[in-house]
């Protein structure tokens, strides 16, 4: 069973194509459409974050939250897919050509990702470097440049893992600094309409299923978070390295209870105890 499937893109004219391919219409009823422009069709959602990593992550985090509150509690995360166009240094890459991201880097941190690639493709692939601002002289190297990859991965990751993102981009230009019309960036994706609906389809197919928590185990880690009054990016970080010792048949428990039975009354008492209990997880999944 595919998997759903959140896609995001900074424009709107990079948004259009997709939505009159997968036939979308507007989603009203969730609150996170009083701030995005959000579609939807047959379990998937398509919505624009608009320009810059800050607006994608602020996008991509509230977007994920409201429409897949479920993945906070330990089900299947959604497979989120990043469109959009791009410039690129890469002269073997021609205009209107579509790449596979392969790698993130955010050129002002110089933090990097990887996306897994799960399934077999015939696209080229390329490095995503995500840029503050519009890139007017070509950066070394062959690699294609945006304002959004690096945002959006890094919440996708602090959430889910990186098996759960894909990243494509349209070449429009060679970083000589031409400016292409809304028009022209729509029609740049639209040529890419069905291999893009196929891919999608193909990885959200593909998704491993991770392995689920119990009510049970979900009770504890939440009787836990509540205990230690632990904030939402340490509930996720508890979250990820429980579900992961899961899957791989670490008990865990053990160490969850341990925090329970630890006095907790400041918030320096409080990192204190999670960052203890971080310790001994990793220590529980060595064993």
């Amino acid at each position: 069973m595919p998997s759903p499937t959140l896609i995001l893109t900074a424009l709107t004219c990079e948004a259009q194509p997709i939505i009159k391919a997968w036939n979308a219409k507007p989603l009203r009823e969730q609150p996170c459409a009083e701030r995005f422009q959000v579609f939807s069709a047959n379990n998937t959602y398509i919505a624009t974050t608009g320009i810059g990593k800050v607006r994608a992550a602020i996008a991509a985090s509230t977007l994920l939250s409201s429409l897949f509150p479920g993945t906070f509690q330990g089900d299947a995360p959604p497979l989120v897919v990043n469109i959009g166009i791009a410039g690129s240094t890469d002269q073997e890459l021609s205009i209107g050509a579509l790449t596979y991201i392969n790698k993130v880097r955010d050129v002002t941190t110089n933090t990097r990702f990887y996306p897994d690639i799960l399934v077999k493709h015939n696209l080229p692939e390329s490095q995503l470097d995500t840029y503050d601002h519009p890139v007017s002289a070509p950066p070394a190297g062959a690699v294609t440049v945006d304002m959004e990859g690096s945002g959006i991965i890094q919440a996708v990751t602090t959430l889910s893992s990186p098996s759960s993102m894909c990243i494509v981009k349209v070449i429009s230009d060679h970083c000589t600094g031409i400016r292409i019309t809304p028009e022209e960036a729509a029609s740049l994706i639209a040529q890419h309409r069905d291999t893009l609906h196929r891919l999608i389809h193909t990885i959200s197919t593909t998704l491993p299923e991770p392995a689920r928590l119990s009510a049970k185990d979900r009770l504890l880690l939440e009787s836990a978070a509540s205990h230690a009054t632990l904030s939402l990016s340490q509930r996720i970080e508890l979250l990820r390295r429980v579900a992961a010792l899961h899957a791989r048949g670490v008990l865990w428990s053990a160490q969850i209870e341990s925090l329970l039975a630890t006095p907790i009354a400041t918030k320096e008492e409080r990192n204190t105890a999670y960052n203890k209990l971080l310790q001994a997880l990793s220590e529980g999944a060595s064993l």
